[in-house]
């Protein structure tokens, strides 16, 4: 009998759907903590929310919010089948979650309607995911990766060539990766052009793609084969995602990278990725990497090579690192819009990298 991917909480209740139309708590040690009975079958995974509330869908047209007790706190009803489409939840608390009746639902953690996005033709099966300035991407079931803004108005639009069933993974600069039925699997750059694609010759169903600490991101196809495709991404963003893959104590996810000294993952490469957002305003991410230990710097200059902020000079251990530059020069002025070169020195290693601040 088949459900859903499981999710994990804080205190390590693992919480799964079945097509008994059950969601199951089960303790650490593999006892049954509580049974939760829907009108239909669970194969959308839980969300868990810092709070402990645990939201799913279910076939039954509902959203589901229940204690981590297992009470039900309330159900939504989105008036549409919801299939493998799994909860994201915002950093706001917002949840979003779509159905097979084509819509995408922004729902607020006390159960009311926020605003609900219905696309032309495609039912949603893929499960949302939230980037790092709040756009919502999801696929249809017709060819469509939509990007929305966190008010639910049209960011942008791709088209492929079938069915996106793959739920999208959100890189550290930004891009969206995503499987297609076309049998491609796609990068999309953050304003919805195209990175790149790669053919495998079969369809890829609903398998979701993940992104390592370096950057790779993995993705299994139809033709039995699991996929590793290298970029400069720097590893997941830190952002909020469905759990089965990332995010809400399910975690697909890269460890958070927020600050300086980040995680000491072993690396092979010295890497200086692209920052993201970019263009920026007021703030941006830098992320890089070391393969050793030893004195890092990171300065930021202007176009005319005047040095406008020392983001960073100590020591540090190899791995992923990331800075963020609030877009203020060393004596606290805000920087004027324009181009700006950001240099990393480690030891004897060089990279620059072009930024675009936008007022």
């Amino acid at each position: 009998m088949g459900g859903s991917c499981p999710a994990i909480a804080a205190d390590g209740t693992i919480y799964f759907g079945r097509c008994d139309n059950k969601v199951y708590a089960v303790n650490p040690d593999g006892s049954l903590k509580w049974t939760y009975a829907t009108g239909g079958w669970v194969t959308s995974s839980a969300a868990i929310a810092t709070d402990g509330t645990i939201y799913f869908g279910s076939y039954d047209h509902k959203l589901y919010a229940l204690t981590p007790g297992g009470s039900l706190k309330w159900a939504f009803d989105t008036h549409g089948t919801i299939t493998r489409s799994s909860p994201a939840i915002d950093t706001d608390g917002t949840i979003y979650i779509g159905n097979f009746d084509r819509k995408l639902y922004a729902v607020n953690p006390d159960g009311s309607l926020k605003w609900v996005y219905q696309t032309p033709i495609g039912n949603i099966v893929s499960s949302p995911a939230i980037g790092q300035d709040g756009t919502i991407y999801f696929g249809d079931f017709w060819n469509t990766l939509y990007a929305l803004n966190p008010d639910g108005s049209l960011k942008w639009e791709y088209q492929a060539l079938d069915a996106i069933l793959s739920s999208p993974a959100i890189g550290a600069n930004g891009n969206i990766y995503f499987g297609c039925m076309d049998h491609k699997i796609y990068a999309l750059n953050p304003d919805g052009s195209l990175d790149w694609s790669y053919e495998t010759g079969k369809r890829i169903w609903s398998c979701s793609p993940a992104i390592g600490d370096d950057g790779t991101v993995y993705i299994g196809g139809y033709d039995h084969k699991l996929y590793a495709f290298e970029t400069d991404c720097g590893g997941l963003a830190d952002s909020a995602w469905p759990k089965f893959h990332q995010n809400n104590q399910n975690t697909g996810k890269s460890s958070n990278n927020s600050a300086v000294p980040s995680q000491d993952t072993k690396v092979n490469h010295f890497k200086l990725f692209q920052n993201y957002p970019n263009p920026f305003n007021p703030e941006t991410q830098i992320q890089f990497s070391i393969p050793v230990a030893g004195s890092v710097k990171i300065t930021i200059y202007d176009a005319t090579g005047r040095v406008i902020r020392t983001l960073l000079e100590t020591e540090l251990p190899a791995g992923n690192h990331a800075v963020h530059w609030n877009g203020v020069s060393e004596n606290g002025a805000k920087a004027a819009s324009g181009l700006y070169f950001c240099r990393l020195e480690a030891g004897a290693s060089v990279k620059i990298l072009k930024m675009m601040l936008l007022k």
